[in-house]
């Protein structure tokens, strides 16, 4: 993990970011899934999911703690695929938070409808050196898969969501965004994969109010329960805040992760 240091910040307590998905109507009818470079269809897995964890300690000329924590359960379903996640980001130098940030998102992907897929989700979290306390954002939209093979798998999804954040200080905005994004998944072999992803999430009234955000992450598995993971994560906020005294928070943020992997 990375580590730059900002402004100093009153610690508040962390929030916790409750999610519960609305209904989502389904549409269309079932279809088959789409699959190159298979001799026969496979069925649906039910639950599973991973879980990385990773932590450094230094004291004495230098004191820092670094953790990183994330997680996710899938349950996958014959035309639909249900996915819990959350990424928590903290850090400190001298005692000083440098990082703390909690990425949290429910899903339901409905995936009968051949190339084509609906979703909707919840997202929340927050990122306290960006100086956002709160964000609340629930949203829908569709995808759709250019690609898909045994080893490899290319989509494209667009969509909407109302977006609420809350500021240090006190003050809080309501929005509605677009979301435009593509998905990348590369199966190694059996034991390795590497998934990357991008969105553009622009502010409907004010297109110069945007966000992006990337994703990329290599993950190798030792035995079938444990692994080695990396992660990189980059947001950037073309407006971002600006605190009492005028200064303005940076305007992109670089997370690194390293650390185990846990598959269950």
């Amino acid at each position: 993990m990375r580590n730059t240091r900002s402004r100093p910040t009153g610690r508040r307590p962390l929030l916790g970011a409750a999610v519960a998905l609305t209904a989502i109507a389904l549409i269309g009818h079932p279809g088959s899934a789409v699959a190159q470079d298979q001799d026969e269809e496979e069925g649906p897995k039910g639950w599973y999911g991973n879980a990385d964890f990773g932590f450094s300690l230094t004291a004495g000329n230098s004191e820092t703690t670094n953790l990183g924590l994330s997680f996710g359960i899938h349950d996958e379903l014959a035309t639909g695929l249900w996915t819990i996640s959350a990424t928590y980001i903290l850090a400190t130098t001298q005692g000083e938070e440098t990082a703390n940030k909690l990425d949290s998102q429910l899903r339901y992907d409905y995936t009968g409808l051949g190339r084509f897929f609906v979703y909707g989700l919840l997202y929340g979290g927050f990122n306290r050196q960006a100086g956002i306390d709160a964000i609340v954002a629930p949203g829908a939209g569709v995808g759709y898969t250019l690609f898909e093979t045994t080893a490899t798998k290319f989509s494209l999804n667009a969509g909407g969501a109302g977006l609420r954040e809350s500021f240090q200080n006190d003050s809080t905005s309501t929005k509605f965004s677009l979301n435009l994004g593509q998905d990348f998944t590369l199966t190694i072999d059996d034991d390795t994969n590497l998934t990357q992803s991008f969105a553009y999430i622009p502010n409907t009234a004010q297109f110069s109010d945007y966000l992006l955000h990337a994703g990329l992450n290599f993950t190798t598995m030792f035995s079938d329960l444990l692994g080695w993971t990396l992660s990189l994560i980059y947001d950037y906020r073309n407006q971002p805040f600006v605190d009492a005294t005028g200064e303005a928070r940076k305007k992109g943020d670089l997370f690194f992760l390293t650390g185990l992997a846990l598959k269950f």
